[in-house]
């Protein structure tokens, strides 16, 4: 059982709900990280303009690797 109730798209902000509605129509659900976030609409607005400039190759190759060791160490990945 979750301690933090997730946000449901009623219950978001205006400016988080757009995402809420684009998450609906692409997975035909709402993941729980982005019911979470919806507490914080700033940072998910960030989160998500941050996944499309590494999604449209914005993003220098090296940058992206460093990313890639930042997350990992974060989240207790050995490499």
């Amino acid at each position: 059982m979750a301690r933090i109730r997730l946000l449901g798209q009623d219950d978001v902000p205006e400016n988080a709900r757009r995402y809420l509605e684009e998450q609906q129509e692409t997975y035909g659900t709402v993941l729980n990280s982005t019911a979470f976030a919806a507490y914080f609409p700033g940072m998910m607005a960030a989160s998500r303009e941050l996944g499309n400039a590494i999604d449209k190759g914005e993003l220098s190759a090296e940058f992206r690797r460093l990313l890639n060791v930042k997350v990992a160490s974060q989240i207790g990945c050995p490499f």
